[in-house]
């Protein structure tokens, strides 16, 4: 209304959005191991969802897809560190981005085939080997049979002693990798049987 009495109305709309823009919350991607499947829901809040997810030009790693509603899948066909980088956006085309490492982890395995024989009342030294996952932390251990008076060093990966029964035994040793800085990814783990003689 003016001063001389006139008046005149118009609608309008507003879009209450609840913060001005998306926003992602992920704060990092979990590990990949090679040749396993991988799956991951990326998260954002705030904007006008449903939210739209992309990469760019150099995308993931070959054999993981980045869809449009932000889930990360497929099985990476090589190891190593990679780059990404990744935007969200709203409905009304507002946007955030962020770089992430992603990791993709060659798989923990025992490469020791065979265990030397022993000798009763004799010191006895073998090592065991592993390769993949991180390689930084691996933790030994027995998980089921054993020999009387031989014991695995849990750090070294080093099974000695001074056996006290001769035999035939068998002994299933695991490895582990507890990965450091892989949200969402605790260990990797492997295990083998060996066959020990000591005459």
């Amino acid at each position: 209304t003016d001063s001389s009495g006139k008046t005149d109305t118009k609608e309008f709309e507003i879009n209450i959005t609840g913060e001005s823009q998306p926003s992602i919350v992920t704060k990092e991607l979990p590990c990949g191991v090679y040749l396993k499947e991988y799956f991951y829901q990326l998260q954002a809040t705030g904007g006008i969802p449903p939210y739209l997810w992309r990469t760019d030009e150099k995308g993931f790693p070959p054999d993981l897809v980045l869809n449009p509603d932000g889930k990360i899948f497929g099985v990476p066909q090589e190891s190593g560190k990679t780059d990404v980088y990744i935007e969200v956006h709203d409905q009304a085309d507002q946007m955030d981005s962020k770089g992430f490492d992603l990791t993709i982890l060659k798989e923990l395995k025992i490469v020791t085939n065979t265990l030397s024989s022993g000798e009763i009342n004799k010191e006895y030294r073998s090592s065991l080997a592993a390769e993949g996952g991180d390689d930084s932390d691996y933790h030994w251990s027995i998980v089921a049979g054993g020999v009387p008076g031989l014991t695995l060093d849990q750090k070294q990966g080093i099974l000695h002693g001074t056996p006290t029964t001769a035999g035939h035994f068998s002994l299933t040793i695991e490895v582990k990798d507890d990965v450091q800085g892989c949200n969402e990814f605790s260990s990797l783990v492997d295990s083998k049987t060996f066959f020990l003689e000591i005459k």
